[in-house]
């Protein structure tokens, strides 16, 4: 998923997230943040939590595999590494594939929907992680 949004935020056009805000349609400024902000925005998603998902995932090969071995004994270690490996390694690439099509092809989308979700858990935590400060009010 931040793959998804690293490539969208990248592809995402500002225009329409501005009529969206102007209406005060919730997730239309987080998702203008999000653009003006897309090298750190895309650099965080896929190269950050990317490489940790690569981590944890390898991580969870291993732990796997120890897993099997232990209540298969008689299979061949050598083999059940490379199959878990190759398993791990297709899913990953498969999805980030697809992730990227889906990222290109609705980019629009994808950014509104993260800055909806960035919107919600900005009320929701009442942490602002977009630094946003609420409009003065008129007395």
């Amino acid at each position: 998923m931040a793959d998804i949004v690293g490539t969208a935020v990248a592809a995402a056009e500002e225009s329409p997230f501005h009529a969206r805000a102007a209406k005060r349609v919730r997730g239309a400024r987080e998702g203008v943040y999000l653009i003006r902000n897309a090298d750190r925005v895309a650099n965080i998603c896929n190269d950050v939590i990317g490489d940790i998902a690569g981590t944890v995932s390898g991580a969870l090969g291993i732990a796997l595999v120890l897993q099997i071995l232990l209540h298969w004994k008689g299979i061949n270690q050598i083999l059940l590494n490379m199959l878990v490996t190759a398993f791990i390694a297709a899913f990953t690439v498969g999805g980030k594939a697809a992730g990227k099509r889906i990222a290109i092809s609705r980019a629009n989308e994808v950014i509104f929907l993260a800055g909806k979700v960035l919107a919600a858990f900005e009320q929701l935590t009442k942490i602002s992680l977009t630094g946003k400060k609420g409009r003065a009010t008129r007395k």
